[in-house]
């Protein structure tokens, strides 16, 4: 475990230098012994953690646990046909992948040769769109798709997106659809 560093030295080192009386900045003590226990038999780390907020919440298992397996749904606003799409999270890891592998391909490096993975984001975004928007529906069984690929000619649903929407408008259907599966979370507090 990695102790926090204040002026040089860890909190366990300031404890102990305000103990034995050595040389550790005075506002750097106070300010310690404000956030910890300095008589406390147990890791000064444990109170200043503490101190800051990490561990607040739920236990992470017990919040795994008692989740109820429901996927998230959202609502898009497309401005242009002042409708209103409605998008689910992805909930199947497993089947996202192979949307990310459709959409990657083996790509010859200009310099210094070998080949690298490369994946196609705009065709992603229309598969994701495809996959994951519920009204309507881009792909078979979904509500209203006879009706768009009667409109637009298509039946191939990643042609059917292209055809029925603009850039702009499958950007923002993939990026909703992204935020509300948690791809959006802010990770900076797991570090803290």
């Amino acid at each position: 475990m990695m102790e926090e560093n204040y002026d040089g030295l860890t909190v366990t080192e300031a404890v102990k230098a305000d103990k034995s009386g050595s040389s550790a900045p005075p506002e750097l003590i106070s300010e310690i012994e404000e956030i910890i226990d300095v008589d406390a038999e147990i890791d000064p780390l444990d109170d200043v953690l503490e101190a800051v907020g990490a561990g607040d919440g739920v236990d992470p298992i017990e919040a795994l646990i008692s989740a109820p397996r429901v996927v998230d749904t959202d609502t898009v606003k497309i401005k242009r046909l002042n409708a209103t799409f409605t998008v689910q999270a992805i909930d199947d890891d497993r089947k996202y992948d192979k949307l990310v592998e459709r959409c990657t391909s083996i790509v010859r490096n200009r310099r210094g040769g070998g080949r690298s993975r490369e994946v196609d984001g705009r065709r992603l975004a229309k598969l994701t769109v495809v996959e994951y928007t519920l009204i309507p529906g881009f792909k078979p069984g979904r509500d209203g798709y006879e009706k768009l690929v009667e409109r637009y000619g298509v039946s191939d649903p990643e042609a059917l997106v292209s055809e029925a929407l603009y850039i702009g408008e499958i950007d923002a259907l993939a990026d909703k659809i992204l935020d509300i599966s948690g791809f959006d979370d802010d990770l900076d507090n797991a570090g803290n």
